[in-house]
């Protein structure tokens, strides 16, 4: 038996991907407006969202978003108010047939 040894070359396509914003490699974050790839540094977060998969955002649809977000917030805040009134109706609903 022989053993001949022989050397492969192969091609490998590494993919990467860069900030649209400013050709940096991109940390994987998209942003959930217009969908550019953005490095750590272009990215804005939105400080009302939480955990690991935030929303991210450019920071010129962050910057564009502004009185959108204002809006958001004071409906946000009436959705709370209308909540604590469907809550406290179901409380005295309950209250009200445990003394009956």
């Amino acid at each position: 038996m022989s053993v001949t040894k022989t050397v492969e070359r192969r091609d490998v396509v590494v993919r990467k991907y860069t900030c649209d914003r400013c050709g940096k490699d991109a940390a994987g974050r998209t942003c959930v407006m217009c969908g550019r790839d953005l490095c750590h540094a272009c990215i804005a977060w939105d400080p009302h969202c939480y955990g690991d998969y935030q929303d991210a955002f450019c920071k010129e649809c962050w910057k564009m978003g502004e009185p959108h977000r204002v809006t958001i917030e004071e409906l946000d805040a009436e959705q709370d108010e209308c909540r604590e009134a469907w809550k406290a109706a179901c409380v005295e609903s309950r209250r009200a047939e445990e003394g009956e």
